[in-house]
């Protein structure tokens, strides 16, 4: 599919949803009148207006839901493919232009369990992830995905009825970086808004004050040994991540685990995602994703980890 193919199939779905927004949209209508004219009849005939409002107002609260359900799967498969269209044409191609060596799976993402073996963060009760995108940058290979995690609430009223909620406790991008140092133990450094990060890490886990009073307002520093901690959080290296969380503005989460950097960047975004329902400019299509593509860039060059002076056999 080109991009005047992808343009004529938004199109179809644009004006589905037009056309069932109106049906919809004359459904209301004709529930406020029924409304106005029951509240009238109310006031002077009260038999005649408990007849009038169930025998139509119902009916009509039922044509308003059919109508949403029959306009979801009209566009529900013309939108699935012209968000992968979408994403082969305009994501693909962004990323290809600034990396090399690049796999982009758009419906796959990393697994839970790669999530949980890393004992840094629950995985909740819901978890979800997509956007997966391998590739290289200065020689630093990296990878990446969208993770959506959810924790199911229940709460019991006075009476005695149950109610379920889910509550988003990370929504974010996951990368996951090749790091210039080698090292023996792993270590957690997380913003202290983080939500979601089990600070315990798993077995032999300890928190570790380090020597900079601004840098432990910011971050909780966890790891399996001390000196491990020290050797990576280099004064400089600090520098690197306070100045990190103030540009993104977000709780953030470094993970050194198994001699690669995880960073969790909890944003509350679904990255890559196009509307379907706005027309595409071809333009800003083409700029859209260079912002999400320059955070990957950004971490590589400010924490230069394509440096491998400090690398060393452990």
């Amino acid at each position: 599919m080109n991009i005047s193919e992808l343009k004529e199939l938004q199109k179809k779905i644009i004006s589905i949803d037009k056309k069932y927004n109106k049906i919809a949209l004359i459904g209301l209508i004709v529930i406020l009148i029924i409304g106005i004219v029951t509240t009238i009849l109310l006031s002077k005939y009260f038999m005649v207006a408990m007849f009038v409002l169930p025998s139509f107002l119902w009916p009509l609260m039922i044509f308003e839901v059919t109508i949403a359900i029959i306009k979801s799967k009209k566009i529900s498969e013309d939108s699935k493919t012209f968000k992968k269209e979408y994403k082969r044409i305009f994501i693909l191609n962004a990323l290809e232009k600034e990396f090399t060596n690049v796999t982009y799976k758009p419906e796959k993402g990393f697994p839970e369990e790669f999530i949980e073996n890393t004992h840094m963060m629950t995985t909740g009760d819901s978890y979800e992830s997509n956007d997966y995108i391998e590739a290289k940058y200065k020689n630093v290979n990296f990878s990446q995905s969208d993770i959506h995690i959810r924790e199911k609430h229940e709460t019991t009223d006075s009476d005695g009825n149950k109610k379920t909620h889910w509550v988003t406790v990370f929504q974010g991008r996951w990368l996951v970086f090749d790091f210039n140092k080698e090292f023996k133990a792993n270590v957690q450094v997380a913003t202290h808004d983080f939500p979601s990060a089990q600070y315990y890490g798993g077995e032999n886990f300890k928190k570790v004050k380090m020597e900079e009073s601004a840098f432990n307002n910011i971050f909780s520093v966890y790891t399996q040994n001390e000196h491990e901690a020290f050797y990576i959080l280099t004064p400089h290296f600090m520098e690197k991540l306070k100045k990190i969380k103030e540009e993104l503005n977000i709780s953030i989460m470094f993970c050194f685990i198994d001699n690669k950097l995880h960073i969790a960047l909890n944003n509350y975004k679904d990255t890559f995602e196009p509307n379907v329902l706005k027309e595409i400019n071809e333009t800003e299509e083409q700029e859209k994703p260079l912002k999400d593509i320059r955070t990957i860039t950004n971490l590589i060059d400010e924490l230069r980890l394509d440096n491998d002076l400090f690398r060393k056999e452990v």
